[in-house]
């Protein structure tokens, strides 16, 4: 009842106060700790200690200690020592929201304009209710049986140095040797190798698809970590189960490209006198949003699962050695340099003005058209990486079948691991005879229509195609194009759409998820059943790759 009038005056008391009540009620059995956690947020709000989610949290340090007291007393935390695992850390300057991924327009705008390459955010329930495609077991499972997935086992202790990494293969060995605690299990990639997880990045429809990376999962048990550490690209940490420590700091000092700013010795990359700003704590559904260089030290409090979702951030030496190496055989490129109006100077040995003006003209003269510059560019950004190769398939399958499965199945999905993109004739200048590009694992396919253009644009945006989307296009589901009254223009369009889709079909970029009746019960440890008989005794399709 007082503390909105004393609060100013005796919050530091009233903190102690309420911290060795729930730490005493905690001891006595009178209230878990799970309960305690609520308790003590909302004693800290009657503190006045913090705001309202839905506004920034700009704390004082000592308000944010206050608060770090109360929290920490309500887990029955030792808070001179903080030696438990169940610390619920909460202390400085981190904006923090309640919102549900995918996010409202006007609020990705606002992420965009804000939050996006320039200051973390907390979203607190990014996902309700999470519940994790892979658990925990089947990722160990995974890296066992899957030659295509690369892991590392990261042992902060128990190991031959501190913070020593193990490269996979692994074997069942391997995992029966870890100790209890303090170790981590990285698997790079696994939206390639697992569908569902694949489809967390239709969650993020704010940042341009091509700018994908890839998932990273990462299981802990208690006090798992990688230890502080900074990185050049941006990424989403969602806490799939288990609860996790995050502590942040954008202090210049953790630049990831300064090599002074690691620890000499371990195999990883250890920042040096880590000193963060802020801390949180992330349950599942939790997500943390960092910006690059922004350095991050996470410690797990009990066994559980964190996703990072990283977007990609090329060099621009390496933009650069690509672009040069696709105009190496262009002609310009091959001309030697050429002066027949040098004239006399003054000094043998000296490189004169007219010679830098030449090589400066010569650089310039590599420079191609825009269209040149969209179609290098596509093909970089969706050079295939590390998983699954596409593999054609050993009947090539024709329109009348690719129409009568998909219109069982529902769609038609590319693999996990192909990467995709568009650029429309507009973004090249207008200049081209044609409607634009679509990109697929590095190969650009030019498309003449509109209508081509649309479909293309459907498969680079949601990596699926549907019946409905292609009738839409205007390609019937009857594939009796004989029977179609329309103009030269339109079936040419239909013609198009055709060989687009199959030649992505034949070729094994796209594939069938299962026929209809097939879902994930009908497999085993991962087995799919090459063909089985159905409820009335016909045959299940196989499925497509």
């Amino acid at each position: 009842v007082c503390a909105p009038v004393c609060a100013p005056v005796c919050a530091p008391v009233c903190a102690q106060v309420c911290a060795q009540v729930m730490r005493q009620s905690v001891a006595q059995g009178r209230l878990t700790s799970r309960s305690a956690a609520p308790l003590g947020h909302y004693v800290s709000i009657r503190l006045g200690c913090f705001r309202p989610r839905s506004q920034t949290l700009k704390l004082s340090n000592s308000a944010a200690r206050r608060l770090a007291v109360v929290t920490r007393a309500a887990q029955g935390i030792d808070t001179v020592s903080g030696e438990s695992t169940s610390a619920m850390v909460d202390y400085g300057n981190l904006d923090e929201i309640d919102a549900a991924l995918p996010f409202t327009r006007v609020f990705q705008k606002v992420f965009l304009e804000k939050y996006w390459q320039k200051r973390p955010l907390l979203i607190r329930q990014a996902i309700p209710l999470f519940q994790s495609p892979v658990e925990p077991e089947e990722l160990a499972g995974l890296v066992l049986d899957g030659e295509e997935v690369t892991a590392r086992i990261i042992l902060e202790r128990d190991g031959k140095q501190p913070w020593e990494v193990k490269y996979g293969p692994f074997q069942e060995e391997d995992f029966l040797s870890l100790p209890k605690t303090h170790y981590t299990l990285l698997v790079p990639g696994l939206d390639r190798q697992v569908p569902a997880v694949s489809e967390l990045l239709n969650l993020f429809p704010f940042i341009p698809r091509w700018r994908f990376d890839d998932v990273m999962a990462s299981y802990s048990p208690e006090y798992g970590s990688v230890g502080p550490h900074s990185d050049s690209y941006d990424v989403f940490l969602l806490q799939a189960n288990g609860r996790k420590t995050w502590e942040i700091s954008d202090d210049a000092r953790y630049d990831p490209d300064d090599p002074e700013a690691y620890e000499e010795g371990p195999m990883l990359r250890i920042l040096k006198n880590w000193q963060p700003q802020a801390g949180r704590t992330l349950s599942p559904g939790d997500m943390l949003y960092l910006p690059p260089k922004v350095a991050h030290h996470g410690v797990a409090l009990e066994k559980g699962l964190t996703y990072s979702v990283g977007f990609l951030a090329p060099k621009r030496l390496d933009l650069m050695l690509s672009y040069v190496d696709t105009i190496s055989d262009d002609d310009d490129a091959q001309t030697r340099w050429e002066d027949p109006d040098l004239t006399l100077q003054a000094h043998h040995g000296e490189i004169n003005v007219g010679a830098l003006d030449k090589a400066e003209a010569a650089l310039e003269a590599l420079k191609q058209d825009r269209s040149h510059l969209a179609k290098w560019f596509g093909s970089h950004i969706t050079a295939p990486k590390a998983g699954p190769d596409p593999k054609p398939l050993e009947y090539p399958m024709d329109w009348p079948e690719f129409v009568d499965t998909v219109a069982e199945v529902g769609e038609a999905r590319f693999l996990e691991s192909v990467r995709v993109a568009f650029v429309t004739n507009k973004t090249m200048g207008g200049a081209a005879n044609i409607s634009g590009l679509l990109f697929v694992n590095g190969q650009a396919a030019e498309l003449i229509s509109r209508e081509a253009m649309e479909v293309a644009q459907i498969l680079a945006d949601t990596h699926r195609i549907t019946m409905p989307q292609l009738e839409a296009a205007g390609v019937p589901q009857n594939s009796d194009t004989k029977a179609q009254k329309s103009d030269d223009d339109s079936e040419a369009a239909r013609a198009e759409i055709r060989t687009l889709v199959l030649s992505l079909m034949n070729d094994g970029m796209l594939y069938f998820l299962g026929a209809e009746g097939a879902d994930d019960e009908m497999y085993e440890d991962g087995d799919v059943e090459d063909e089985d008989e159905d409820e009335d005794g016909g045959r299940v399709e196989e499925v497509v790759f």
